[in-house]
């Protein structure tokens, strides 16, 4: 009797150190999803391998996450030009705010593992939190007078980081404009159309991956297989078949940057097996499930391929609404035409011209245009995209309209907008009543 407790001691001591060989393993090296609290919010969902990525040290403080969150998002932030920064919380005349929602924290409103209590954009605080601060607001702003606490950032008016297009200076420089501005501006250039007419003509008469790399882009510019193929991640000379972002970034640098700091390049910026539509939680063709996210997905490197890029690429893999009605809107019926040359160059509208605009940056005291390839910025919340997409093709008000109205979003704008956003008026309004200078 003896013996066979000792022996179900014994097989107990087995298991318990194995369980904690294996979740040790696990914490350190292996996928540490064992050890979450709640589900993850859609935008971090993809690195919850990794604790680490925002629970830098054992039991992080508020002010450790918060460093975690600004070092992912901090320049998106500083682009915005934050309209709810610490700054203005850490004002002694706001000390009495405080209380109520401490908002110099980012995990005060944007709690992980709490889906019971999440919401849109992974904010955690109830919808009307905003009221917790503007209490005063209906007498402050009698045009508010009727909208209910739970409204303001969900009537197309407001967001609580970026009000770029939505302040009421902005707003008042854009009145009277026309649905459809005279001069469309996508930062498309009929020079950067040409090449790319010309590189898609080049392609076709390549057949093996050699003679197709002498006639693309990078044939072009006498870059040998090499440059590409013949060093690891690492920087050692070792062929690579299929060369990573690391061997584009050489050359491409804001657009592997961008890349790495959208949802589909996050993986590999924090070390992990790059992303495969499959694991993502928004509907994807299902032949495309197990297929690794990489420059190469959109670009094929020895078949540049502009305007390929730019619309068929998207919808290999995207399977939503939006998506899918892309191709009976009046955007693609301009891609056509443009596409056909019975439309100027930079008229069309691809799904890169909305998610990927073009943007001028400065390298070496010269201005550059490039596609910006972090595909947050032009997304979620919505009116981010306000300012460097829809106006410019659209009237600001029209914009506003047309973002606020999800039925229309979700056909791809094949109609004009179902509601009108008074954000114009109201601020007309508020210059009329108070005599303030727009």
């Amino acid at each position: 009797m003896a013996t066979k407790h000792l022996n179900f001691f014994n097989a107990g001591v087995i298991v318990a150190v194995s369980a904690a060989a294996y979740l040790s393993y696990a914490l350190l090296w292996g996928d540490q999803t064992h050890f979450l609290p709640g589900a993850t919010t859609s935008g971090h969902y993809q690195i919850e391998e990794k604790c680490d990525v925002c629970h830098v040290k054992s039991f992080s403080s508020r002010d450790d996450l918060d460093k975690a969150c600004i070092k992912c998002h901090g320049q998106e932030l500083k682009d915005a030009d934050d309209s709810h920064p610490a700054s203005l919380f850490n004002d002694p005349r706001n000390a009495d705010q405080l209380a109520i929602l401490d908002a110099r924290y980012c995990v005060t409103c944007h709690r992980e593992h709490k889906p019971k209590i999440t919401h849109a954009m992974g904010v955690t605080v109830p919808s009307n939190n905003c009221i917790s601060c503007h209490k005063d607001i209906a007498q402050v702003r009698p045009t508010h007078l009727t909208f209910g606490e739970t409204t303001c950032d969900s009537a197309g008016c407001h967001n609580y980081h970026d009000n770029r297009a939505l302040y009421e200076e902005f707003l008042l420089k854009h009145r009277g404009e026309p649905a459809i501005l005279p001069h469309m501006k996508t930062g498309i250039t009929a020079s950067s159309m040409s090449m790319a007419s010309q590189i898609v003509a080049a392609a076709p008469l390549a057949s093996s991956d050699a003679a197709q790399q002498q006639h693309s882009a990078h044939g072009r510019q006498q870059i040998a297989c090499g440059e590409c193929h013949g060093a690891d991640a690492a920087g050692q000379p070792k062929w690579q078949t299929k060369p990573s972002h690391e061997a584009c970034k050489g050359c491409h640098v804001s657009q592997v940057e961008g890349f790495l700091a959208s949802k589909y390049g996050m993986r590999p910026a924090q070390k992990l097996p790059a992303m495969t539509p499959g694991a993502a939680r928004q509907p994807v063709h299902k032949n495309m499930d197990d297929v690794e996210l990489g420059c190469n997905i959109c670009h094929k490197a020895h078949q540049i391929d502009i305007r390929q890029a730019s619309v068929e690429a998207c919808l290999t893999c995207h399977n939503d609404p939006h998506s899918l009605a892309y191709k009976s809107s009046a955007h693609y019926r301009s891609w056509l035409a443009e596409s056909a040359g019975n439309e100027p160059a930079g008229n069309g509208v691809s799904c890169a011209t909305c998610h990927m605009p073009r943007e001028t940056i400065m390298s070496n005291g010269l201005s550059k245009i490039y596609s910006q390839h972090n595909l947050n910025d032009n997304l979620r919340p919505n009116e981010k995209m306000i300012r460097n997409t829809c106006m410019s093709c659209h009237g600001l008000s029209f914009a506003i309209d047309a973002l606020a109205d999800a039925s229309l979003i979700a056909n791809n704008f094949n109609r004009l907008p179902g509601a009108h956003v008074k954000s114009m008026e109201m601020a007309e309004s508020h210059v009329q009543k108070n005599k303030v200078r727009p």
